[in-house]
């Protein structure tokens, strides 16, 4: 089976490559008068602040504390969604699992969202060829196609993936409140970071004194 519908759209306009996924995967869904604009702004990536206290470089401003913030951003624009993430090596059982997430919402119209795919950013996988065990996908670097085997064998330490499920009726008044919510927990650093706190400074204060330490 193939399936390939979603091709020849352009969304990578930004730098913050979780937004433009995001936004490109919600411009096939009934919300798809959502700018890039919007969606930055409902998501809270248009106003994440973090640092790399040691040194400058471009995974500082831009990295963020994993797959729940994604899953908390499309719950702002009014999505429920499914999250697969194995650690590498991956089993053929999990593997399989994440293959049959993508294929499913693939065939529901929505693209899946996906790290790694031609580089270590965030991209889009908008179609399969199941004959030729071939995923369809584009992120910032390059659009193509990966093979399931390739696509189990990402080069960074975990295979990630967050789909969209349903649309749900969320009020303006909503978005913005969980928008809000989101923004002020990350600048006042009250954000889940896990691992990520131990090498990054968020939110303003944190980020301040980082600078200040440097």
């Amino acid at each position: 089976m193939t399936t390939n519908r979603f091709a020849g759209r352009d969304w990578t306009k930004t730098w913050t490559t979780a937004a433009s996924a995001v936004y490109g995967a919600v411009s096939y869904t009934d919300k798809k008068g959502f700018t890039l604009v919007d969606v930055m702004g409902l998501t809270g990536h248009a106003f994440r602040l973090n640092i790399d206290p040691a040194e400058v470089n471009v995974a500082g401003p831009t990295s963020f504390p994993g797959g729940y913030i994604l899953r908390r951003n499309l719950c702002n624009l009014g999505y429920t969604s499914s999250m697969g993430e194995a650690s590498v090596p991956v089993s053929p059982e999990k593997l399989e699992r994440t293959i049959a997430l993508v294929q499913r919402s693939i065939d529901k119209g929505y693209p899946a969202i996906a790290f790694d795919l031609f580089t270590p950013e965030f991209g889009l996988l908008y179609g399969y060829d199941d004959e030729k065990q071939l995923f369809y996908g584009k992120d910032v670097s390059r659009e193509g196609t990966i093979s399931y085997a390739d696509f189990g064998h990402p080069k960074i330490h975990v295979l990630f993936l967050v789909t969209i499920e349903d649309s749900l009726p969320h009020s303006k008044y909503e978005m913005l409140r969980m928008a809000l919510d989101m923004i002020v927990d990350h600048a006042r650093g009250r954000e889940w970071t896990h691992v990520f706190k131990d090498r990054y400074a968020i939110g303003l204060s944190r980020c301040w004194n980082g600078c200040s330490a440097s």
